[in-house]
């Protein structure tokens, strides 16, 4: 793909940028509209709505109790015994109050709220459907706004990393419509959201790196809320910050701006695990564990039939050919996304749960 020296940073050039963005993110937006199941069709999803749902009707993050005879099951399909549940069930487990709540991060939850009203506000005018029906259709379009908006910060990100207009939009595209982006973007998973939260984490801190007013705090918010969505993102928190320390000026501005929101987010992890379940380190994963051997988890997270990334993400192979030259045009900042990448997909290599149950393909490392 043709490549420049610089991305175009006359005023002429930034309009034009805003124009194609603007232009690719109403493309992809009806695109996914258009394909959009309007179901949420998973245990995890149900669970998130379930959480929104409370936060408006119950003014609570409590859910609904499993029966008593729900099953949980480990990796292989097995029941879990209940003194191994530690006071889980299916997708939570009981606080200290005594009630059930989620086990997933609050800020999917969060961010659907307004889709839930309006859902709710559409049922109530017009009698369609019923109410479950309508807030659930309503909340899935949270996905296919946010992938359409992951589109065009890929197009920013090509173009950043000096692509041309016409390679930057090819780009966006296939990430878009040639990935399991397109996939989850009928889904309510969480995974879309740490998607846009990711690529704009990594677009902030090159622009605040090329020493653009604002980059690292905005780097710092996009991981904070990634971390309220899914707290295990923290992990790949280590490759902003070393990319940011190994700057040659501006080092301890840069990470104080990008810490701050940061923390903030995960303060706001902590404060929602102790209101749930009365300490600030407790989410509420009774069965999770990080104990798997890495070559298992890579291997059927990159190359198996079931899982492997290259089965379900065929233009990956183009992003690998092409990251060793684009590194030695931009080291920093391939350093940066490989490292983001790395970390992303080694932790959840290890993870007890690395297939991400019956999911399409490679769900849990979705973002990369």
């Amino acid at each position: 793909m043709t490549k420049l020296p610089d991305v175009q940073r006359g005023g002429a050039g930034e309009a034009s940028n805003r124009r194609m963005a603007l232009l690719v993110f109403l493309f992809l937006l009806s695109i996914y509209l258009l394909l959009a199941s309007l179901r949420i069709g998973s245990g995890d999803g149900e669970t998130i709505y379930r959480v929104t749902r409370s936060l408006v009707e119950e003014r609570g993050f409590a859910i609904p109790s499993p029966s008593s005879d729900a099953v949980v099951v480990d990796p292989f399909g097995e029941p879990i015994p209940r003194e191994r549940l530690r006071g889980g069930g299916p997708y939570g487990a009981w606080g200290a109050d005594g009630r059930y709540y989620a086990q997933y991060g609050v800020g999917q939850s969060l961010l659907a709220l307004p889709f839930y009203l309006l859902g709710r506000g559409t049922y109530r005018l017009t009698g369609w459907g019923t109410e479950g029906f309508a807030t659930r259709a309503a909340v899935t379009l949270l996905n296919p706004l946010v992938l359409a908006l992951a589109g065009v910060v890929l197009y920013r990100l090509a173009r950043r990393l000096g692509y041309d207009q016409g390679a930057a939009i090819g780009v966006a595209l296939m990430a878009a419509l040639a990935t399991p982006l397109w996939v989850y973007s009928k889904t309510f998973f969480s995974e879309p959201l740490v998607t846009l939260a990711l690529v704009v984490a990594v677009l902030a801190a090159l622009r605040g790196d090329a020493g653009a007013a604002g980059g690292w705090a905005v780097c710092g918010a996009a991981l904070g809320v990634a971390v309220l969505v899914k707290p295990v993102v923290l992990v790949v928190a280590v490759a902003f910050f070393a990319f940011a320390a190994l700057r040659r000026e501006g080092r301890w501005r840069a990470l104080v701006l990008m810490a701050g929101p940061l923390v903030g987010g995960v303060v706001g992890v902590g404060v929602y695990n102790v209101a749930r379940f009365g300490s600030p380190l407790d989410t509420g994963y009774r069965t999770a564990a990080w104990d798997v051997p890495p070559r298992v988890g890579l291997a059927g997270l990159l190359l198996s039939s079931g899982k492997g990334l290259l089965w379900y993400c065929p233009p990956v192979v183009l992003g690998l050919a092409g990251f060793v030259p684009l590194a030695r045009r931009r080291l920093r900042a391939m350093t940066l996304v490989g490292g983001v990448s790395a970390l992303y997909v080694l932790v959840h290599s290890i993870y007890n749960h690395w297939h991400g149950s019956g999911a399409w393909g490679p769900r849990l490392i979705l973002p990369i």
